[in-house]
């Protein structure tokens, strides 16, 4: 058996034109975080692994 699991995180801000040279109703990033795994299971073994 195998699956692979990712997670995402993703933070935007919306910035307020009066403080920050935007154009009114963007966003900007702030952060970006993946964390990717793909674990198997063995039989033989009994417990997940990371390939």
């Amino acid at each position: 058996m195998a699956r692979t699991i990712v997670r995402r995180e993703v933070v935007m801000s919306w910035d307020d034109p009066a403080k920050v040279v935007v154009e009114p109703g963007t966003f900007s990033l702030v952060s970006y975080k993946v964390d990717t795994t793909n674990p198997e299971y063995s039989a033989k073994l009994g417990f997940l692994t990371a390939r």
